[in-house]
């Protein structure tokens, strides 16, 4: 599971890089549905470290904080 996650956030952000690169006019949709591919895998990344540490706090904050930045571009949607 966690090869596949990587290879799909990989293509997001080739394809991602590649549109920015080319200076292609990106749409509010698309780079919303790129950005939270990218946000999402992080946010599994840091969970996954959260459960696998013992100091949990410290780690929670950046989990609450992509949460909350998915949360804000679902609204602005």
């Amino acid at each position: 599971m966690r090869k596949a996650r990587r290879l799909i956030v990989a293509i997001a952000f080739v394809l991602y890089i590649i549109l920015l690169i080319k200076k292609v006019d990106i749409t509010r949709s698309t780079h919303v549905i790129l950005m939270g591919i990218l946000f999402t895998n992080q946010a599994v990344e840091e969970w996954d470290r959260y459960v696998e540490t013992n100091k949990k706090i410290h780690l929670f904050i950046p989990i609450a904080t992509v949460g909350v930045i998915i949360f804000l571009i679902v609204q602005f949607i």
